[in-house]
C-alpha cells in the first residue's frame, strides 16, 4: 500500500512539474531562406520570447536574447538573437578545444512522450537532443550542415555588433523519441506534453576565468544532463502567412547605398529595419526615392506596403 502510494505521489509531482512549463505556441508558416537574418515576411508573424534566467550563480554580461520559432510539414525554424558586450567564440582562443566554455548558442529538443524522466542530451537515443556546434572562423554568413545531431541541421549566423544571430532548420525526422520512432509534424501536434525545448546562451568575456550561460528555462540542472526544467513549444497546427505573405523581392539601387536610396515598386509606406527586425525608420510616402542618409553603416532591410499590405523587400547594405 505504501508503494502504491510513494508511486501516486511521484505521478502527481511529475504531472505537476508538466503542467508549470513554460510554453510557446508555434504555427506553421512558409519556410524561411535560411541566412541569419529576420527578413523573411514569416518571422514577422511570431513574437520573440526572451532568455532572462541566469543558469545558477553565473552573471553573463548579455544585455539582451530571445527566439522565435515556427514549423512546417518536415522542419522546425528556431531565430536566435544575442546581444553582448564582446564576441569571444573559442576559435578566437589558440590551442583550445573546449569551445562550450566560450561564446555560443545551445538549442535543446525533448520529444519523448514523457518530459519529466530525470534525463538530459547527453543520453544518447532516448529522444533528447541537443545543438551546440562552436562558431567558426570562415563561415560567419554562410548557411551549412553542423556537426551536431547526424550534421542534418542547417544553420546560419552573422555578427550584429559584439553579438550575433542564428537561423536554424532541423529537420523533424532527425528528432527521433526513446524508442527511435520517426515523428511527423502530425505527431508532434499530438504529443501528450508537448515538445520540451530549452536554449541556452553561454557567455565568456576577456579576463574571465569561467562561462557564464543564459538560459530560457533550465537554470538549475543543466539541460545537457536534465531537461526536466525546461519549457515547452505546442505544435498548434494553426497555419499563418501562406495567403498574407506575398512580397516579393525589390529592385533597390544603388546597392550599396550611401545617401539616396531609389525603389522600383509602387508603395505608399516605406519600413526599413535592422537585421534582427527592429524598426529604424518608417517613411509614409510615395516616392520612390528614400533619404537613408541618417542610417549607421549596416545592413538593413527595406519593405514597401500599399495599402497597409506588403509588397516588396530588399536587403541593403548602407556605407
Amino acid at each position: 500500500m505504501k508503494k502504491i502510494y510513494l508511486i501516486l505521489i511521484a505521478f502527481v509531482v511529475a504531472i505537476g512539474a508538466t503542467a508549470q512549463k513554460a510554453n510557446v505556441d508555434i504555427k506553421i508558416a512558409p519556410a524561411p531562406t535560411i541566412d541569419a537574418y529576420e527578413d523573411d515576411a514569416a518571422w514577422a508573424l511570431f513574437d520573440a520570447t526572451p532568455l532572462e534566467k541566469n543558469y545558477g550563480e553565473e552573471q553573463p554580461s548579455i544585455t539582451a536574447a530571445w527566439f522565435k520559432a515556427y514549423y512546417d510539414e518536415d522542419n522546425i525554424y528556431v531565430f536566435l538573437s544575442v546581444e553582448d558586450d564582446e564576441h569571444l567564440p573559442a576559435w578566437t582562443q589558440e590551442g583550445i578545444d573546449a569551445h562550450w566554455e566560450w561564446d555560443k548558442p545551445e538549442i535543446y529538443f525533448d520529444v519523448n512522450a514523457v518530459l519529466v524522466d530525470g534525463l538530459g542530451a547527453k543520453n544518447a537515443g532516448d529522444g533528447h537532443w541537443q545543438y551546440a556546434s562552436p562558431f567558426e572562423e570562415d563561415k560567419y554568413d554562410t548557411p551549412y550542415l553542423g556537426g551536431d545531431i547526424g550534421e542534418t541541421v542547417t544553420w546560419c549566423y552573422t555578427r550584429v555588433g559584439e553579438g550575433y544571430t542564428v537561423e536554424y532548420q532541423f529537420p523533424l525526422s532527425s528528432l527521433t523519441n526513446a524508442d527511435g520512432e520517426v515523428l511527423t509534424a502530425a505527431d508532434f501536434e499530438a504529443l501528450p506534453e508537448k515538445m520540451g525545448f530549452d536554449a541556452t546562451v553561454i557567455d565568456r568575456d576577456s579576463g574571465d576565468d569561467a562561462r557564464k550561460r543564459l538560459v530560457w528555462q533550465c537554470s538549475v540542472d543543466e539541460a545537457w544532463g536534465n531537461m526536466d526544467g525546461a519549457g515547452t513549444l505546442t505544435f498548434t497546427g494553426e497555419r499563418v502567412g501562406f495567403n498574407d505573405i506575398k512580397a516579393a523581392s525589390l529592385n533597390v539601387f544603388p546597392n550599396p547605398v550611401q545617401d539616396v536610396l531609389t525603389i522600383d515598386n509602387s508603395f505608399n509606406k516605406v519600413v526599413i529595419t535592422n537585421i534582427i527586425g527592429q524598426e529604424v525608420k518608417v517613411i509614409e510616402t510615395s516616392s520612390k526615392t528614400i533619404n537613408v542618409s541618417d542610417l549607421t553603416k549596416g545592413v538593413y532591410v527595406v519593405s514597401t506596403f500599399e495599402n497597409g499590405v506588403r509588397n516588396g523587400y530588399a536587403r541593403i547594405t548602407k556605407n
